[in-house]
Parts: structure tokens; C-alpha cells; sequence
């Protein structure tokens, strides 16, 4: 047992590795998922700002606020929250990385002692829980993403070619022609498609 911080942990190094690895992972996401969508977010803003008017940019986004309200009911509805499973696959993790790193370490004892098939056993049996915890987290993970893509995706969609419609049919003035309106909604909707998944 290795004391750390205020508790004891008989698997200190593997818990921290898998930490550390985990650390890293978050920071790269952090870079790539954070910095560049908020970058996204405000050009795409301001560009739809000056096409579309402040009111049907604030619509849209109106609908990801609501959106986001039905995904953390989602979230709720799940047996296990997804941050628990991630817990507890770190934690099964670290105990099967400890349990093999005893054996290594013990290898001459168990081989003295003909205990090697009990120790296969063991470690085969953590493996197992893993893999069917892992199972579980994957299911949990596959439908919170299926109803994420389909509010958003779908959603989103009917929410953009709510709020461009609009834009043609009060065209008091009549200054769109055909090739205008198509031109119009083709460019806008990529750029409502990009705003939402920075946004996203």
C-alpha cells in the first residue's frame, strides 16, 4: 500500500498512469474541441448576424439551449451516468495493471508454488469484468450519441430552414430572383451546418 495524499491506494503507479494518459488525452481535446469551435462560433456569428439579423441567430441558438435541456434528461435517464463508468472502467482497469504487475513480480513464487493456472484464472476473470463493463459504458455511450445526433442533426436542420424561409417570403421588394433565393439557402444553410457544429 502506497500512501497518496490523504488515502492509501494498493495500486498508486497504474492509477496514475492511466490518470496521466487520460490527462493527456483531455488536453489535446481541450485544444481541439474548445478553442477552435469558439473561434468558429464568433466569426460564424457575426457573419450570420449580417445576413440573417440578430433575431434568427438568436432563434437557432435558442434551440441548442432547449436541445441541451433534453440531452441532460437523457443523460439522467441512463442506469449509470457515463462519469461513473468512466470511473469505475479506470478503477477495473488499474486493478487488473496492479494484479499483473504482482504476478511478474512474483513470478518465481507462483511458479514454486504451481499457482499460475489460479493466477490465469484471476486475471482472466478481470479482463472479463472489463470487457463486460466496457460493454455496458459502449451502450450507454451509443444512445446518448444516437439521441444527441438526431435532436441536434435533424432538429437543427428543421430549426435553420425555419428561420431562412422566412427571409424569401418576406421579400417585400421582390430583390431575390430564383438564382439569388437557391444561392441564398445553400450558402446560408452550410453556414448555419458549421455554426451548429462549432456550437455542438
Amino acid at each position: 500500500t502506497i500512501p497518496y495524499f490523504h488515502m492509501s491506494l494498493q495500486d498508486a503507479p497504474s492509477r496514475l498512469t492511466t490518470d496521466l494518459r487520460i490527462f493527456s488525452e483531455k488536453i489535446v481535446h481541450t485544444c481541439g474541441h474548445v478553442l477552435k469551435p469558439t473561434i468558429d462560433v464568433v466569426n460564424l456569428g457575426w457573419i450570420l448576424r449580417s445576413r440573417l439579423g440578430i433575431g434568427p441567430l438568436f432563434v437557432f441558438l435558442s434551440f441548442f439551449a432547449f436541445s441541451k435541456k433534453v440531452l441532460e434528461r437523457v443523460h439522467r435517464s441512463l442506469t449509470m451516468s457515463l462519469k461513473r463508468c468512466s470511473v469505475e472502467q479506470q478503477r477495473l482497469e488499474a486493478r487488473a495493471s496492479n494484479h499483473i504487475g504482482r504476478v511478474h513480480h512474483y513470478r518465481e513464487q507462483v511458479a514454486m508454488q504451481k499457482g499460475s493456472q489460479r493466477e490465469l484464472d484471476s486475471i482472466l476473470r478481470s479482463n472479463l469484468s472489463i470487457q463486460k463493463h466496457a460493454l455496458v459504458t459502449h451502450r450507454g455511450k451509443a444512445f446518448v450519441d444516437f439521441q444527441s445526433n438526431y435532436i441536434l442533426k435533424f432538429g437543427g436542420a428543421m430549426c435553420a430552414f425555419s428561420i431562412l424561409i422566412p427571409a424569401v417570403y418576406f421579400d417585400v421588394e421582390n430583390k431575390m430572383s430564383a438564382s439569388k433565393i437557391i444561392s441564398f439557402f445553400m450558402s446560408s444553410s452550410n453556414l448555419l451546418n458549421a455554426f451548429a457544429a462549432a456550437t455542438k
